[in-house]
């Protein structure tokens, strides 16, 4: 039996609200390996492991389907510098971005029975796609300031 998302009702009403794929379907299973998000320095922090739509829904009440989908998973990266790098460029760009992203970075190992994620860009960023019962908090360290 294929295993369900953490947020699947929510990927459900997408697809039947924007006739869309939600989410799509190239997404990749995991080979165990080191990630990297940005957090607040209490990993508890409420923010740390939820997805932007269920963090600040109203942001995205004129969203269309496919940018829905994609702000239910989790960004995340597969390299450290590659992490840093876009943290800084997006707090030069943005003057509030720790404030909504967080301030220190966090690492933890991935694996399997984490989820589905996409395909990893430039800069080493992925999205996470959950399974549901999953609770990253408990995999994640918080290992710098930035």
């Amino acid at each position: 039996m294929a295993k369900k998302f953490k947020y699947q009702e929510d990927m459900d009403n997408i697809k039947n609200e924007h006739n869309c794929d939600c989410p799509n379907k190239d997404l990749k299973a995991i080979t165990t390996f080191e990630a990297y998000r940005y957090v607040f320095e209490d990993i508890n922090y409420k923010s740390n492991f939820l997805p932007q739509l269920k963090d600040d829904p109203a942001r995205f009440i004129d969203a269309n389907g496919k940018k829905k989908c994609d702000y239910l998973n989790l960004s995340m990266y597969s390299k450290i510098e590659g992490a840093k790098e876009k943290y800084y460029e997006l707090a030069n760009s943005f003057p509030n971005f720790n404030k909504t992203a967080g301030t220190h970075l966090a690492n933890g190992i991935l694996d399997a029975e984490d989820g589905l994620i996409t395909e990893e860009n430039y800069s080493s960023h992925f999205g996470l796609y959950e399974f549901e019962n999953v609770e990253l908090k408990n995999k994640f360290n918080v290992i710098e300031k930035l």
